[in-house]
């Protein structure tokens, strides 16, 4: 395993792990690249954080979710596998990223009501 490859799971795993408990919902997906973003937002905490499949090459669950807890599997063949067991959600695909903070910014409690 390469030290870029140890640094970027590190990454993935901080992230992940500080936006545990949030609301999951797939966010966009686009077909020409394959690529899928999940957004995540969770009540008192300000932003968000996106994470990108590249390369998405199977998908199962449902489209958003509350109390995410997303974990990282990286696959003997290369690629890595996004799930939440609870949810029962999985993605597999050959590229995974994270980025927080990606607009719109909003609070999840600005919303609240406003939705309907």
């Amino acid at each position: 395993m390469t030290a870029y490859f140890e640094k970027h799971q590190k990454k993935l795993h901080t992230f992940l792990e500080r936006w545990k408990g949030g609301k999951a919902r797939l966010w966009e997906f686009t077909v020409s690249h394959r690529r899928l973003t999940i957004r995540i937002e969770k009540e008192g905490q300000p932003g968000n954080l996106h994470i990108y499949c590249g390369d998405l090459e199977h998908l199962h669950g449902p489209t958003a979710w509350d109390n995410c807890c997303f974990e990282v599997n990286h696959r003997p063949g290369g690629g890595f596998v996004l799930r939440d067991r609870s949810a029962d959600f999985s993605a597999e695909s050959e590229g995974l990223d994270v980025v927080e903070n990606c607009k719109p910014i909003y609070s999840l409690h600005d919303t609240v009501g406003k939705l309907a």
